[in-house]
């Protein structure tokens, strides 16, 4: 959708919680941001003018919309997801086509480093998970400890 952006649409311009890093683009020219995503000391980085939120850019009523994960007891159980209660989940919610080779690798050295561990990922597209899991394997991991979800 940033080609609508290209377009100028509107006088002022930002990106905002879609891609919380640098766009790089001409056409953004304002990144609504906060000093925890955006360190000082990385400004630099940045093409755009950042404004940066006091507390957290990311703005929500969670606890008015969401009040059922206030209470421990309402919680879900982790095996309702198909998740070992015991083990440590590492997760990405990224389709699986954002992953490049260098990511997966450095997420199975993180599985073999922390054995008690699985790899929580989303299953989209569902075609590539025979892929992620025969990479897994070539890499010295376990398949059974990538788990996909839905």
């Amino acid at each position: 959708r940033n080609e609508i952006f290209a377009l100028w649409p509107a006088p002022v311009q930002s990106s905002y919680m879609g891609f919380p890093a640098t766009t790089g683009a001409p056409f953004l020219p304002y990144l609504i941001t906060d000093k925890v995503v955006a360190p000082p000391q990385l400004h630099r980085c940045y093409s755009e003018k950042l404004a940066l939120m006091p507390n957290c850019y990311f703005v929500n009523d969670y606890k008015r919309c969401h009040r059922d994960v206030l209470n421990k007891g309402a919680l879900p159980r982790r095996t309702e997801f198909g998740l070992p209660e015991d083990k440590v989940i590492f997760s990405c919610s990224n389709q699986l086509y954002k992953y490049d080779p260098d990511t997966f690798h450095t997420w199975c050295n993180i599985l073999k480093r922390v054995p008690d561990s699985v790899l929580w990922l989303l299953r989209f597209p569902p075609y590539g998970e025979a892929n992620i899991r025969l990479q897994a394997a070539q890499a010295g991991v376990d398949p059974g400890r990538i788990i996909f979800t839905d």
